[in-house]
């Protein structure tokens, strides 16, 4: 199945409640949590799909053990899994989809009609008000345009935002209106929200 199919397959079942940026939070800051299994959805690369629950995978996760409702262990490698969708229990209208790109495991950050922005780093937690918690000493945050199985890091935290905002002036640079309110520091270079929303490339 395409993945471009796949990917809007995902985001409907998710809705919009997915793509709030206050739901998600990066830190480089140490957070203390129990490891703890949360509900998930796993769609394969074929479009089939698995529900039951498991441990969020961290950065360098190579198989994925999701238990089904009936009590029975599946393993997973993570390069079979076209996306995996995840919540707290407590907070079950915000979700959360984590893709396997080039061998570690991203969070969707935000995502616009031609831009989606992932974010990767150490480990990912989901706090009972359904805020999902990125930790790590970095946090990098690659862009994905349609056709890109290849992200390009577009900025991080525990960097600069000026190497944020020249990793995005060249990696947009097919919207220059966009590049010159970033480049003029009417937007934040790490406000993906704003970005992914607006960046329009020439025809």
């Amino acid at each position: 199945m395409n993945k471009k199919v796949i990917l809007s397959a995902i985001l409907g079942c998710v809705g919009v409640a997915l793509l709030a940026s206050c739901q998600l939070v990066t830190t480089v800051v140490d957070v203390s949590r129990e490891v703890k299994k949360y509900p998930v959805i796993v769609t394969f690369e074929d479009g089939s799909t698995l529900t039951g629950e498991a441990k969020l995978p961290n950065g360098a996760t190579k198989k994925v053990t999701v238990t089904d409702s009936l009590d029975v262990k599946h393993k997973i490698k993570s390069e079979d899994i076209a996306s995996l969708i995840a919540w707290n229990e407590n907070a079950p209208d915000v979700k959360h989809v984590l893709f396997y790109r080039e061998k570690t495991w991203r969070a969707l950050e935000d995502m616009g009609e031609h831009l989606m922005v992932l974010s990767q780093s150490d480990d990912y937690y989901i706090a009972k008000n359904g805020v999902m918690t990125i930790k790590g000493q970095y946090i990098n945050f690659y862009g994905y345009r349609p056709g890109e199985e290849k992200g390009t890091w577009i900025g991080g935290r525990g960097y600069t935002k000026g190497s944020a905002r020249r990793a995005l002036l060249k990696y947009l640079a097919d919207d220059p209106d966009l590049c010159e309110r970033i480049e003029n520091k009417e937007i934040d270079p790490l406000d993906y929200e704003t970005i992914c929303s607006d960046y329009s490339p020439e025809k």
